[in-house]
């Protein structure tokens, strides 16, 4: 289970900008425990510790770590949108702004501390902005990976059009390597009769 920094820090007495301090050394000691692990071929360590780091750079759980990579969500707010049941980049895209609005408003920061109408209205500004800048975020963080995908499936269809290609022409690599082959086992043997 997850539990905030500020929780962790004074349950232990530790100031909150150390307890951030040891998470970035956390995040960076695995990262490099994750080459070596590539380096040596450990490939199951490597894709464990692969897991962990961002888990440790971000500071959240599992679940909330892809609303992290959305532009503008850090981890509180990433809980707040899990909190409001957006569990992925598409489902915070496809939200209504006020859905993600409401979200905002539940954290604590958001939280009006003074009475004064304009202070709350310049409050509910800086909370409409910050949906807007995330749905953006949102959209374009699923765009980019909707493109990513397009472009795999564009490739792998070249690379099987030539594949098939190859295969119907009857010239493969297998055949040009075995028609070398044969003419160098010939070779010694016609230098062999023009000797004698």
């Amino acid at each position: 289970a997850e539990v905030p920094a500020a929780r962790v820090a004074s349950a232990y007495g530790v100031p909150r900008g150390a307890l951030q301090s040891l998470q970035s050394l956390a995040s960076m000691y695995c990262g490099m425990v994750r080459l070596l692990c590539e380096r040596l071929r450990w490939h199951e360590m490597a894709a464990l510790f692969g897991s962990l780091e961002p888990r440790l750079n971000f500071g959240v759980s599992a679940e909330a770590l892809p609303l992290c990579q959305i532009p503008g969500v850090h981890p509180a707010r990433a809980r707040a949108l899990l909190e409001a049941g957006l569990t992925s980049i598409e489902a915070v895209a496809k939200a209504p702004l006020a859905t993600v609005e409401a979200a905002l408003r539940q954290m604590q920061q958001f939280e009006s501390r003074q009475s004064d109408a304009e202070a709350a209205q310049r409050q509910e500004a800086v909370v409409r902005e910050a949906a807007r800048r995330i749905l953006r975020g949102a959209q374009d963080r699923l765009s980019e990976q909707m493109q990513r995908l397009e472009d795999e499936a564009e490739a792998e269809e070249q690379r099987a059009a030539k594949r098939r290609r190859i295969s119907s022409s009857g010239v493969g690599p297998t055949a040009e390597g075995a028609g070398a082959a044969a003419g160098a086992a010939a070779m010694p043997v016609s230098m062999t009769a023009a000797a004698s």
